[in-house]
C-alpha cells in the first residue's frame, strides 16, 4: 500500500499503524526527499480488518483509516 505525503519542511515522519483496539502495527520513520512522496507500507499478511495510520512531523500530526480486504 502506497501512502501519499506532503512534506514542505522535509522534516523526518513518524509513520505509525495501529489496530482500532491500539495494538501496534507498525513504527516507521521516514525522511522525503522532496515536498511530495510516497511511503511502501507493506500490508500482506496482515489480518483484514480497519487500520489507524498516524503520521507525525514536527508539531503536525494526521490520522486516516485504512482498510485491509
Amino acid at each position: 500500500m502506497k501512502l501519499a505525503v506532503n512534506s514542505p519542511t522535509g522534516e523526518v515522519m513518524e509513520i505509525q499503524v495501529t489496530d482500532l483496539t491500539g495494538r501496534l502495527y507498525q513504527t516507521m520513520r521516514y525522511s522525503p526527499k522532496r515536498t511530495y512522496s510516497e511511503v511502501e507500507i507493506p500490508v500482506r499478511g496482515w489480518t483484514p480488518g480497519m487500520y489507524i495510520i498516524c503520521v507525525q512531523q514536527a508539531n503536525r500530526r494526521t490520522e486516516r483509516k485504512l482498510l485491509v480486504e
